[in-house]
């Protein structure tokens, strides 16, 4: 026993020294996290094959397949920059602040015996996050200078095993979402110049998480999953203007708004190609254009603020994943994948509040089993985009936008 665990401890500081030395890039733009550490080993795949507890959010219909309780935790750290330049002639070119995300996940499976039909499941993790962050005087901070946009969703499950070849399940999704944006917004009061304005606040939605899984025989495994839409719904957030507050912290005026999460439907395949290799395959529709604007309604004072209303007008988008799993042994096992995800926001709306454009990853994973019962699971991806000339039309603005990120994360499991 001692054996292996001096080597997990030494695979583990391999890995992690390899995925941060790259850290320093450049992404921003709208992300949907993928915090199921196996599944981001390989290309951000799992609705077709049974992930362990990570499947209740993945796809729960294939939570009655699994013939063991499971509980885990993940934690996923992700740095990444935007880089903007003016279209020629211009010289100007800035390079936004670093943008941390830390996505988590909390997932467990629990059934009476292994010959129950029905399973329980829950999950709570941060799917949906858009973070940019530029610097304070960079040439587009009357459009925005910091915008975060954070979701917590829990989501308990309940499973059915139809047959032994095909399980269903249904989840409850409650989300709690954070928006935070400041930008700069001149002459408020005569003679004072530029001043801060921030926006703050917190809202809920609900939805549902479908999934309907089959398992062919022991070789070849398929899975449907969707999520419907969750319409945020922001109130009482916080207006605060520099010039007109007497300190940073004191409210100007409150505020309400909507914020829509897209449905995602997923339909996916899992193939053993050998007794230790599998390889899987998915495809994505993300509901994005669900959100066709963002109003914000002051409650009051609203003559003395600048209108804060931005036509987002985003489209559905089609994701493609794959990833392949080599169980080396019974202690290790070794994960690839890529993907390659188009972006939701059309020529004309490429605001800097999220500089999106169509991205392709790599991700690399890497399991390990010190222990019976006891799994640790690491997970690596880099991402790029192409440059991406764009115009926001609403404000003016335009430009060429080139995006990067890294990402490193960890889970660990706990069968029983």
């Amino acid at each position: 026993m001692s054996y292996y665990l001096k080597n997990s401890a030494a695979c583990i500081i391999f890995f992690f020294c390899a995925a941060f030395s790259a850290l320093g890039g450049e992404t921003g733009g709208i992300d949907i996290n993928y915090d199921v550490i196996r599944s981001a080993g390989m290309g951000n795949t799992g609705a077709g094959f049974s992930l362990g507890a990570g499947s209740v959010f993945l796809n729960p219909g294939a939570l009655p397949m699994q013939y063991k309780n499971q509980f885990a935790i993940s934690a996923t750290s992700n740095l990444s920059y935007t880089a903007y330049q003016n279209r020629t002639p211009s010289l100007y070119k800035t390079v936004s602040n670093p943008q941390w995300t830390t996505p988590f996940g909390v997932y467990g499976i629990f059934r009476l015996n292994k010959y129950s039909r029905w399973a329980l499941g829950i999950s709570v993790n941060s799917p949906f996050s858009i973070k940019t962050s530029w610097k304070n005087d960079w040439k587009g901070r009357a459009i925005v200078n910091n915008y975060v946009f954070n979701t917590i969703i829990i989501q308990p499950a309940v499973s059915y095993r139809i047959s032994e070849k095909v399980g269903v399940g249904v989840g409850l999704m409650y989300c709690r979402a954070g928006l935070w944006t400041d930008r700069v917004i001149p002459d408020i009061i005569p003679s004072n110049g530029e001043t801060n304005m921030r926006i703050y606040g917190n809202g809920q939605g609900w939805g549902l998480n479908t999934g309907v899984y089959v398992r062919w025989n022991e070789r070849v495994s398929a899975g449907v999953n969707l999520r419907t839409p969750v319409m945020l719904h922001l109130k009482k957030g916080k207006v605060s203007v520099d010039a007109l507050n007497d300190s940073k912290t004191t409210p100007f005026t409150t505020f309400s708004t909507e914020l829509p999460l897209p449905y995602i439907a997923t339909a996916g395949i899992g193939i053993r190609s050998l007794r230790q290799l599998l390889i899987a395959a998915e495809v994505s529709y993300a509901g994005w254009n669900l959100w066709d604007s963002t109003v914000i309604r002051y409650d009051s004072l609203a003559e003395q603020l600048p209108e804060y209303a931005r036509h987002v007008n985003l489209r559905n988008t089609l994701s493609f994943k794959s990833g392949v799993e080599w169980n080396s042994n019974e202690h290790f096992t070794f994960r690839f994948g890529g993907y390659y995800i188009l972006s939701p926001v059309r020529n004309g709306f490429v605001s800097p509040e999220y500089p999106d454009a169509n991205r392709i990853g790599l991700t690399a994973g890497l399991g390990i089993t010190p222990a019976e019962n006891f799994h640790i699971e690491m997970s690596g991806k880099y991402e790029m985009t192409g440059e991406r000339t764009f115009t926001f039309t609403q404000e003016g603005f335009s430009g060429i936008y080139k995006m990067n990120t890294y990402g490193a994360g960890i889970s660990m499991a706990y069968d029983f």
